[in-house]
């Protein structure tokens, strides 16, 4: 087991460079240190969705559905691979992917970023329940989100009164 976790650490050292690299909006060399992650690594579904952050950062929106998608594949059960494939396919105005991507990681982990989005596809559809009932539950997250979930709940509900 410890021979294992010295030959992995150099893998993980990368990725946290990696990921302060995507903070600095660097994602080429984010990219060059998820390569030598994954080349020790190629089992780790984390790398992948980095991956995919970079590509993305970098408009390079095919290759980043790639990346997401091989992360699903490395781990089909991990929320955040999920999630982060169904984000992407909805800035991508993939709704139908979008939706079963967030819906799938509802199943495995509920979240304010599933339901916000998936309240975001209903209200486009018409479906205003339903957008109403994902609201409420993004609406109870503190931050941001729970701010952008409150003012989406209460354009949907105006719009109610409205009409």
């Amino acid at each position: 087991m410890t021979a294992a976790i010295r030959r992995d650490q150099p893998a993980y050292e990368a990725q946290t460079v990696a990921m302060e690299s995507l903070q600095e909006r660097a994602p080429a060399r984010a990219l060059q240190l998820l390569d030598e992650s994954i080349r020790l690594q190629p089992a780790e579904g984390q790398f992948w969705e980095l991956r995919g952050h970079a590509w993305a950062m970098d408009d390079k929106n095919n290759k980043a559905t790639q990346a997401y998608s091989m992360a699903v594949k490395k781990n089909p059960n991990y929320f955040s691979h999920v999630l982060t494939r169904g984000i992407h396919y909805f800035k991508q105005n993939n709704f139908p992917a979008a939706e079963r991507d967030l819906l799938r990681s509802r199943e495995l982990l509920p979240t304010a970023h599933s339901s916000l989005y998936l309240g975001d596809i209903s209200a486009a559809r018409g479906a205003k329940q339903e957008a109403a009932v994902y609201y409420q539950e993004a609406a109870r997250a503190p931050g941001e989100l729970g701010r952008q979930a409150r003012e989406r709940l209460q354009a949907l509900q105006s719009q109610d009164v409205q009409t």
